[in-house]
């Protein structure tokens, strides 16, 4: 299996960012807890179904952010492809949105025909600065990090 994935690049000053989500939606019957980018998996790299991907992710609150891919790098080692796109669009005030809506999504759980609300993390969708993943590399899914890597050392990004 392949992994199509959208990365969201932001810059600030002289400072890149970059948006990231952990794998744990539960409606996409995720349950990782890794930040990773957008990504979708299945027998070719294929970016339109990262584009639903990231749409699902961040509960169809930055639709318009995804429409075309600025640069990408396939890993082949990995089977993983990163599309870069450039953004400064999605505001934190939306991310704070996007977090309280899968933290509720993820803390619902039907257990015998009964509703359980459990706590569930609120920082799922964040940004990350160059540093705070180079120095944090147990926080990110093992293929996404590999492949984010090879983005800096072929100077992609």
């Amino acid at each position: 299996m392949k992994k199509t994935g959208i990365l969201i690049e932001k810059i600030n000053g002289n400072e890149k960012y970059y948006l990231l989500v952990k794998c744990n939606l539960n409606i996409l019957n995720q349950n990782c807890d890794k930040y990773s980018d957008f990504c979708h998996q299945s027998n070719d790299y294929n970016f339109e179904n990262s584009k639903k991907s990231f749409k699902v992710n961040l509960c169809n609150m930055c639709n318009n952010e995804c429409e075309d891919q600025n640069r990408s790098y396939i890993n082949e080692k990995y089977n993983y492809c990163i599309n870069v796109i450039n953004s400064n669009n999605i505001e934190n005030d939306t991310i704070n949105k996007i977090n309280e809506i899968r933290s509720f999504i993820n803390s619902v759980k039907l257990n015998n025909d009964d509703y359980n609300v459990i706590e569930s993390s609120s920082d799922d969708v964040k940004w990350f600065s160059l540093n705070e993943i180079l120095e944090n590399k147990d926080l990110f899914e093992k293929s996404f990090y590999n492949t984010f890597l090879k983005l800096l050392k072929n100077k992609i990004i």
